[in-house]
């Protein structure tokens, strides 16, 4: 079980920090969550971990499911309206390496775009 704030829409992705201690989530409104994980026996109680994405910037996440974040505000076209982006891959350089993260999304016109990550414009 759980307690906290919840989204007014339906939630469309989930993605654990690398190290399990922020979870965000996301939803088809493009409104981002974050929550701040706590297990107390076999309870968990999720609290608000930050409002703004640039609160976690520099968290390393273990996926990337969500179409919204810090990392990913660049993927949209300013002043969108609705699901233009149906599909995200997030390919994550490994510590230490010369190999540039990227980003790969989809689009509802069947388009494949291939970008740096971070995203941060257009």
């Amino acid at each position: 079980s759980g307690v906290g704030s919840r989204h007014s829409c339906a939630v469309t992705g989930m993605d654990w920090s690398a190290d399990s201690d922020i979870l965000r989530t996301s939803g088809s409104f493009h409104e981002l969550l974050l929550w701040k994980i706590d297990a107390l026996d076999s309870l968990i109680q999720a609290e608000r971990a930050g409002t703004r994405t640039s609160d976690v910037r520099d968290v390393v996440w273990a996926s990337t499911s969500v179409l919204v974040g810090w990392e990913l505000q660049g993927i949209w076209k300013p002043g969108f309206v609705g699901p233009e982006i149906l599909q995200i891959a997030v390919r994550a350089s490994p510590p230490g390496s010369t190999d540039e993260s990227l980003i790969l999304t989809a689009d509802c016109t069947g388009a494949i775009n291939l970008m740096r990550c971070p995203a941060l414009g257009l």
